[in-house]
């Protein structure tokens, strides 16, 4: 199965701060340094489609409502 993510990009790093990525080199021994420039989020991609109006409404009027009001 073939996970999708959308990236958005949020903003600079600041100026007061520097951050890096540092990966392990295949020695096992030293590690490569990577500076971060720019921030970016993932966020999965939506899975299911979206009901329209009437389909949403046919999905609602499918359930029997029981409502019980307990009063205090």
């Amino acid at each position: 199965m073939i996970h999708r993510f959308k990236g958005t990009r949020e903003g600079g790093i600041s100026e007061n701060a520097s951050f890096f990525i540092f990966m392990q080199c295949t020695d096992a021994k030293t590690f490569e340094a990577y500076p971060v420039d720019e921030w970016y989020s993932f966020a999965p991609q939506v899975k299911y489609r979206y009901l329209d109006i009437d389909e949403a409404e046919d999905e609602y009027n499918k359930y029997d409502f029981c409502c019980t009001c307990v009063i205090l």
